[in-house]
């Protein structure tokens, strides 16, 4: 039975790996896999009829794009969506939570831990982030993070190009 099949089935869940192997056979991001409906919902965004070139959007708390990864770890997306140069995501680790798999992608990241204490290992680096604290790495670097705190660990990530 292929792979395919079974996350169409729910009976596996994909890796990182195996999700960027299948937006890239398609040519498109990862996120685009998640996404249901590309429509905008009334009250999504202000300053909707603005053009493009002078527009500020504000995204309401529970209209944002969300991703959960197979191991726990979920996403938001503080950009209305991957259309732009830049990549803005909240991250909730629950306790006890750590992606499975290292990965990496284009371009660079920068975060900045607001609640609890992650784990990450960074190429051959080992880093401890605890609340205020804030990392800066070249993406391509294989990377992967945990929650080694006693509380869930939230996080703000930009990345760049966006990569989900």
């Amino acid at each position: 039975m292929s792979l395919i099949s079974q996350i169409e089935r729910g009976l596996s869940a994909p890796t990182v790996t195996t999700l960027q192997k299948i937006a890239k056979a398609f040519d498109v991001t990862i996120s685009a896999l998640f996404l249901e409906d590309d429509t905008i919902p009334p009250g999504r965004y202000q300053n909707e009829n603005v053009s493009n070139s002078n527009r500020v959007t504000i995204l309401r708390k529970g209209c944002r794009k969300k991703l959960v990864t197979p191991w726990g770890i979920w996403h938001e997306l503080l950009c209305p969506d991957l259309r732009h140069k830049l990549e803005v995501i909240y991250l909730h680790y629950p306790v006890g939570i750590k992606a499975e798999e290292f990965y990496n992608h284009d371009g660079e990241e920068c975060g900045i831990v607001l609640k609890g204490k992650i784990m990450g290992t960074v190429g051959d680096q080992t880093i401890i982030l605890e609340e205020g604290d804030s990392i800066h790495y070249a993406s391509s670097i294989l990377h992967r993070w945990e929650n080694v705190g006693q509380i869930e660990a939230t996080a703000i990530w930009a990345i760049t190009p966006p990569s989900y």
